[in-house]
């Protein structure tokens, strides 16, 4: 009996060394990917910063400079949780969900929808309290959301972002995000499990992971999505995030459109 026991130990020590060696393997490997990553990160800030240079009396241009950059610090960012490397600051867990929004019209409004054809058009409540969600997760969520708009539309067809100001759900207040398309809407066998991950029919890099990993990132924020898809009228997504409850103020925002 001891014979077994200790037996059973080795192999299970032998395991958990396997186990950490493959670890330390898949974190050197990322760590890699990161730092190579930088040079050509690096490389686009710097003609970033001699265009903004060259135009500085430019100023749409020099609006449209910082938010470039926020989103290559942001790539660079995440390089640098996924390889464990230590980040300087922590993000702060809550975000403004319109000035978010009209952020991401800013930069991705014209690739994504304008120069094929599709409008897009953002509508926000007055007085939208913070979400008790990271900016940089709120957006990557939209952001897979807004792209696969973008390729299942037409031209002429529309996207619309709608912050619908504060809910209740099950006693608990909630921001509400609906993004709404009038696109040729899900098919049946897809909406069955909508969120669960699957090979993707789009081809090319494509993974079919999108919708699986913004349910993920929601739940981590303790906010929900849900959907609803009809053929040729449209698929919309309806997103209830939790307030952020560590301040009472409110912001003021003023409705915006495209």
């Amino acid at each position: 009996g001891a014979r077994a026991i200790r037996a059973a130990q080795r192999r299970e020590n032998d395991a958990a060394t396997r186990e950490a060696a493959l670890q330390q393997r898949f974190r050197e490997h990322v760590r890699k990917i990161a730092h190579e990553a930088t040079n050509p990160l690096t490389v686009v800030k710097n003609r970033l910063e001699l265009l903004g240079q060259q135009r500085a009396d430019d100023t749409p241009l020099q609006d449209e400079m910082l938010l470039l950059n926020a989103e290559l610090d942001r790539i660079d960012n995440l390089l640098r949780r996924a390889s464990d490397l230590p980040v300087e600051s922590a993000e702060a867990p809550s975000c403004r969900v319109t000035e978010l929004l009209l952020e991401m019209r800013a930069v991705y409004g014209e690739a994504l929808f304008a120069q094929h054809g599709i409008g897009f058009e953002l509508r926000a409540a007055r007085n939208v309290p913070d979400a008790a969600i990271p900016a940089s997760a709120l957006k990557q969520v939209l952001l897979n959301l807004l792209r696969n708009a973008s390729e299942a539309l037409q031209p002429g067809r529309r996207v619309t972002v709608s912050v619908m100001g504060t809910v209740i759900l099950d006693g608990r207040a909630q921001v509400e995000i609906r993004v709404a398309d009038n696109g040729p809407g899900l098919p049946a066998d897809r909406l069955a499990d909508l969120f669960s991950p699957r090979p993707s029919s789009k081809g090319g890099g494509h993974q079919g992971l999108g919708l699986s990993v913004v349910r993920d990132i929601l739940a981590q924020s303790k906010a929900s999505i849900m959907c609803r898809s009809q053929p040729g009228i449209g698929t919309s997504f309806q997103i209830l995030v939790p307030l952020d409850q560590s301040g009472a103020v409110l912001h003021h925002v003023t409705e915006s459109r495209s």
